[in-house]
């Protein structure tokens, strides 16, 4: 039983400490020797099957182990986005959920959301490919990183949309984040032919009443009325702002 429960090192003193109880009467002066054989094979039995169900417990240990391992693994590769390493939309909304409930629990800290898009993506990708393309979200996920404070929460929200989340920040402060995100990028990231990528950025307080998707629609909405006021840039309609208002 003990080398059923027990790890391998444990259950060998225990194997050890049984095998010396069970052979030491046969060292006294007198003892009889006509069942020394039968008791060492009795001993070698259970010395055997005791080795054998540690044996199988430490492989079913193990197994369990890497499953779980496997299943943290998915788990945490089911919210990373796999072209920047940032949290993706899932993870998104999962730390919003969180982060909300919280803040509504405190009742004094703030949280805002910073909510960015590359201006004209779809033109970066129509002249150079899907490849540069790619680079160029790349590049930015990574100076979002450098220009962030190791608190805040990035993610790539979806497409070209990148979303930051502020906890302990309030609208004002957020407006500062989002200046500083834009000449970081503007300043550090550029395009195959060497012109700098802009992004637009916006952002919300969380006020009374409002869930995850009523936060990002606010800061969706200030980006893009930064948009229309900017001249030269694609002002297309956004689907980001018809899915977070779902």
């Amino acid at each position: 039983m003990s080398a059923a429960c027990h790890p391998p090192r444990r259950a060998g003193v225990y194997l050890i400490a049984a095998a010396f109880v069970t052979v030491a009467p046969l060292s006294y002066d007198g003892a009889p020797l006509a069942g020394a054989g039968e008791t060492a094979a009795q001993l070698l039995v259970w010395l055997v099957m005791a080795a054998v169900a540690n044996l199988w417990v430490v492989s079913v240990r193990s197994d369990r182990l890497q499953r779980m391992q496997s299943e943290q693994h998915a788990t945490t590769l089911a919210r990373v986005d796999p072209l920047t390493g940032l949290g993706n939309r899932r993870a998104f909304d999962e730390a919003a959920d969180s982060l909300i409930s919280r803040t509504r629990e405190s009742g004094s800290s703030p949280l805002s959301v910073v909510v960015a898009d590359l201006d004209d993506f779809k033109q970066i990708n129509d002249r150079f490919g899907h490849l540069a393309g790619d680079r160029c979200l790349r590049e930015v996920a990574n100076t979002i990183r450098l220009a962030m404070r190791g608190s805040e929460l990035i993610y790539r929200w979806g497409g070209d949309e990148f979303a930051i989340l502020l906890e302990g920040t309030d609208h004002t402060d957020a407006s500062v984040v989002c200046q500083r995100l834009t000449e970081a990028i503007t300043t550090t990231c550029s395009t195959p032919d060497g012109a700098a990528i802009r992004v637009a950025c916006g952002s919300a307080q969380l006020a009374d009443g409002m869930g995850a998707e009523d936060l990002v629609a606010a800061a969706d909405l200030a980006l893009m009325t930064r948009k229309h006021q900017r001249p030269g840039v694609n002002r297309a309609p956004r689907s980001s702002v018809a899915r977070a208002a779902r």
